[in-house]
């Protein structure tokens, strides 16, 4: 990991890389856009230099963007599972179209990953791609 002193090492940069200092900021993870604002009232800090940090600034994270956890889909919870069942039965006398299911209990669910969970249940049966009825 690269520090700010590193990369901005010229000394056209030391306000900027002393009010990091003072601030307690190392590394070049830390900064961020706030960061940068409150920068921009520090002593010695004119709008020519604020732009240049700015531009060394986004230079480096096209290069080296931030680490960005890997999303997963929602699992369907046990509960979830549960609940969608209870919805079923309370509609059993009649056909359940998956827009009405998920407004009703998604779960944070995407169609498709609910459409998945529904074809791995034993109690329910799909008519057509979106409409599904209660078989108890």
């Amino acid at each position: 990991m690269e520090t700010i002193e590193q990369i901005y090492a010229s000394d056209v940069y030391r306000p900027f890389v002393r009010f990091c200092q003072l601030n307690g900021l190392r590394d070049m993870q830390q900064l961020d856009s706030r960061v940068l604002a409150r920068a921009a009232s520090w002593p010695g800090m004119n709008a020519q230099l604020l732009a240049r940090v700015k531009l060394v600034y986004t230079t480096y994270r096209k290069k080296n963007p931030p680490a960005v956890p890997p999303t997963s889909t929602p699992a369907a919870t046990p509960r979830l599972e549960e609940q969608v069942r209870a919805y079923f039965a309370q509609n059993a006398h009649k056909l359940i179209h998956i827009s009405d299911l998920m407004r009703e209990v998604g779960g944070g669910l995407k169609r498709a990953d609910m459409a998945k969970m529904l074809a791995r249940t034993d109690w329910c049966r799909q008519v057509d791609g979106s409409t599904y009825f209660y078989q108890p």
